[in-house]
């Protein structure tokens, strides 16, 4: 039986009581966005205790697992008789990203990109920095342990290279610059004195299965209310070609280079996609105009950043993604928040998809969630194809 009862629970963490009743809500979480941000309606009929909730810190959660950790940043009252207020606001990350960088700050080419965010975080609060092997948010968010998945990299103990802040840049923006260098993201933890530095995980076993028939039959099994997947393959290359030099600036260097084709015909893209549309092989102008028929787009950069190979090679496979993203983004709404299997729909899971009305058969990454109540509970789910998002 679907929920129809509002699942949020709001924990005042300094009011310690309750403040109203959840009239609706909405939750957007992203592995993409910087901060995830949220807004509930609240209602009492004695309107004293809507009030003074401006900068208050919460604890969201739905079903009993906790959501996010963040602070009201707007409220909006007035209505007939005050018995109702709105409040908005974002997680504890938007502390770090309306925080600009003390300027005091100096960074040493042997220290550690965790005591590097330490020190750069540390007035807004942040004494712990953790790998998404040892707080696994997606697990706390979902109430459920998603098995298949590898132990994540450890970037903390990565050293940094030369690197300073610019003048006015905010701390968020001032970390999250770190951890690229070293193929991650700066994601909210589990409590106000964390900074988790993970990547997507791509591992992952699915933590469920939904699905769209166009058999009306059948369709009273659907457990997707409706969906779109936008496909677009106006900017994807055929064939990548990065080159670079190897060694420090004012030594030695030699040139490096990695090329290989863009993935095309390994059932990573829609299966009639294939050599007949897409040239994958390099074509040089020395050898003349090419005789296959197929799409060819050479993507070529010369990197003067990456240090070695492996760096060359990182870079590529960035810059690769971001044109693959949009080679398929696919959205549903759900009912409830729960998924079939059980747990929590959230950001950084697999989900398996069988979508007859919009022609998607694969596992899917979970990009973005936005949990919504109103007449009823639902959920928005925003989808990309793995290895869309490498850092």
């Amino acid at each position: 039986m679907a929920q129809t009862e509002p699942a949020l629970s709001i924990a005042w963490e300094l009011l310690g009581e309750q403040r109203g009743n959840v009239q609706s809500y909405q939750l957007d979480t992203s592995f993409t966005s910087p901060t995830d941000s949220f807004s509930f309606e609240l209602w009492d009929q004695d309107p004293a205790k809507l009030t003074g909730l401006d900068l208050q810190p919460v604890t969201l959660s739905l079903h009993g697992h906790q959501q996010l950790k963040g602070r009201v940043d707007v409220t909006e009252c007035g209505g007939s008789d005050g018995s109702t207020i709105r409040c908005s606001g974002r997680d504890y990350i938007a502390d770090l990203a309306e925080c600009d960088v003390d300027p005091t700050v100096k960074l040493t080419k042997d220290m550690t990109l965790s005591a590097a965010l330490l020190l750069a975080a540390g007035p807004c609060g942040i004494d712990t920095v953790v790998g998404d092997d040892e707080v696994m948010l997606r697990n706390i968010r979902t109430g459920v342990s998603i098995g298949g998945a590898q132990p994540g990299a450890d970037f903390k103990q990565a050293k940094l290279e030369d690197y300073k802040p610019d003048d006015n840049e905010r701390v968020l923006a001032f970390c999250q610059s770190l951890v690229a260098r070293h193929g991650a993201t700066v994601q909210p933890g589990t409590d106000r004195n964390q900074l988790a530095v993970a990547a997507p995980n791509y591992q992952q076993g699915a933590m469920c299965e939904l699905r769209r028939l166009r058999d009306p039959v059948k369709s009273a099994s659907n457990t997707i209310k409706n969906s779109s997947a936008r496909r677009d393959l106006s900017g994807f290359p055929s064939f990548v070609l990065f080159v670079g030099k190897q060694g420090r600036v004012g030594k030695t260097r030699n040139p490096m280079k990695v090329e290989q084709p863009f993935a095309f015909s390994d059932g990573a893209l829609d299966k009639h996609i294939t050599d007949q549309l897409v040239t994958i092989e390099r074509q040089l102008p020395a050898d003349g105009p090419k005789s296959a028929p197929g799409l060819y787009r050479l993507f070529y950069r010369r990197d003067s950043d990456s240090k070695n190979e492996a760096q060359l090679m990182k870079a590529m496979l960035r810059a690769v993604a971001e044109r693959f993203k949009d080679t398929l983004l696919y959205q549903c709404e759900v009912q409830g928040h729960l998924a079939p299997d059980g747990g929590v729909y959230a950001p950084d899971t697999m989900i398996k998809v069988h979508d007859e009305v919009c022609n998607v058969f694969e596992t899917l990454w979970v990009e973005a969630v936005s949990h919504r109540y109103d007449s009823g509970p639902s959920t928005a789910l925003t989808m990309r194809r793995v290895s869309s998002y490498v850092y």
